[in-house]
């Protein structure tokens, strides 16, 4: 009972520990869009 607890932990730590590193990605991948396209805007002006 008390390994099958740990496992379940174990495994929802790597879950949000996942989840995180996906969201970090997301931030910048939406900030590296944002810069391109004030780059872009700004040569065009």
């Amino acid at each position: 009972m008390l390994e099958e607890s740990y496992i379940t932990t174990k495994n929802s730590d790597i879950y949000l520990r996942k989840e995180l590193e996906l969201l970090e990605l997301e931030k910048k991948r939406v900030e590296l869009r944002l810069a391109i396209k004030n780059k872009s805007t700004l040569s065009e002006s």
